[in-house]
């Protein structure tokens, strides 16, 4: 009998002991539960953390970036406003231009691309790794003569005419060694109304990828107010009917001045030349219609000008003006409001520049012009060729503003 409940009790201790190690096990278990938990929060944090350092140090860089592109910025328009004055300055050369502090670094650059367009690039912290910053701003200095045509109404090019331009100051105009496509042709209508491009016209497209409306530009909202009078032109000296010529073969000489004249008639085989700056005011029309040739300047007065303020039409059909110094800066042309109509045909060759806005051009039957065209309509054709002169670019004054504003390189 005891022996039985002895051995019931051994029985009973066993599981007693089981009992036990279990709430011990359990015990440690929920404390290792705790310490995994706490190097896992530990870890939490401590990767919160670093993304935070990350973050800041991220937000601080772009903060700084972003500084500096500023100051770049400040810097490429600091540029633009001291090089606009000298723009039309032909000692101002084409290419880039650049500008150091005393230490060597570079506070921005200007590079001219033709009279009335460049880029300013503004420079901070050059040579300082990321914290170096640039900023390029294209500009175009506003001009009469900032485009190779421009028709405020409509352009039409078309049946094998030509395009292209060339630089007065680097020489005559060459198709081997100085013929650019440095030109725009442009309207202040809509690109579908204000162009009328046939595939006949021959655009110099010298690039690969390069295409005709890369140079064509629409509601350009280019002023085209007709030019007044200067002050004082009524005192002008009064031609009467000078240069109204009677007979063929005619020559005649007109010296520095300032003229008005009832018209100009030139007779077949007739000449003028002009001998110094001479400007003259036609109030009726402008007719060199007959093989006759109107000289500017010559080896005596080889800076010879020739500033001309229309109230009529003119008409250059069959009529050669030659200009000593191949420099259409020489001649311009002032259509004013009553000047309706012009007319440059019948392989007339001239060098100059239009700004007539009011009137309608015409340019056919293998007319040559070396310049410049502004007028309220502007037709090429007949294997007419059209070379823009890109240093009439700056001419006649105007305001700068800006083309376009990118950034080149910020860092």
């Amino acid at each position: 009998m005891h022996m039985n409940q002895d051995k019931h009790r051994m029985l009973v201790l066993p599981n007693t002991c089981a009992s036990w190690n279990r709430k011990l096990l359990t015990k440690r278990w929920q404390r290792g539960s705790l310490l995994v938990g706490l190097l896992i929060t530990m870890v939490i944090f401590a990767v919160i953390g670093a993304a935070m350092v990350t973050l800041l140090s991220s937000s601080t860089t772009s903060q700084v970036s972003a500084s500096h592109s500023m100051k770049a910025q400040y810097m490429a328009e600091g540029g633009a406003r001291y090089v606009i004055p000298l723009m039309p300055d032909s000692d101002f050369e084409k290419g880039p231009h650049v500008f150091k502090f005393n230490d060597g670094r570079t506070f921005f650059i200007i590079n001219k691309e033709n009279g009335s367009r460049f880029t300013s690039t503004g420079v901070v912290n050059e040579g300082s790794g990321w914290m170096e910053s640039r900023v390029t701003i294209q500009y175009r200095i506003s001009s009469l003569f900032d485009y190779c045509i421009f028709g405020s109404e409509i352009v039409t090019i078309d049946n094998n005419a030509v395009i292209d331009s060339y630089s007065s100051s680097d020489g005559p105009y060459d198709t081997t060694s100085n013929r650019n496509n440095e030109y725009y042709v442009g309207t202040n209508n809509s690109m579908d109304s204000g162009f009328v491009i046939a595939a006949g016209a021959d655009f110099y497209l010298p690039d690969a990828g390069e295409t005709k409306e890369q140079h064509l530009e629409a509601e350009v909202d280019k002023d085209m107010t007709p030019k007044e009078l200067p002050a004082g032109w009524e005192s002008w000296t009064d031609l009467l009917t000078f240069l109204h010529f009677t007979s063929n073969g005619q020559v005649e000489t007109l010296t520095a001045g300032n003229y008005i004249t009832t018209d100009m008639y030139f007779t077949n085989n007739s000449s003028l030349t002009i001998e110094g700056d001479v400007t003259i005011y036609v109030v009726g029309n402008y007719d060199g219609s007959q093989n006759s040739s109107l000289n500017i300047g010559n080896a005596a007065n080889p800076d010879s000008s020739l500033t001309m303020y229309v109230g009529g039409d003119m008409d250059f059909s069959n009529n050669t003006v030659y200009n000593y110094q191949n420099n259409p800066a020489d001649y311009i042309i002032y259509g004013l409001s009553t000047c309706n109509n012009i007319q440059l045909t019948n392989n007339s060759s001239t060098y100059g520049a239009i700004y007539a806005p009011t009137a309608d051009v015409y340019t056919g039957n293998n007319a040559e012009m070396y310049g410049s065209i502004v007028a309220d309509s502007i037709t090429v054709r007949q294997n007419a060729l059209i070379h823009y002169d890109e240093d009439l670019a700056g001419l006649a004054g105007g305001e700068a503003g800006v083309l376009t504003q990118y950034f080149v390189e910020a860092q």
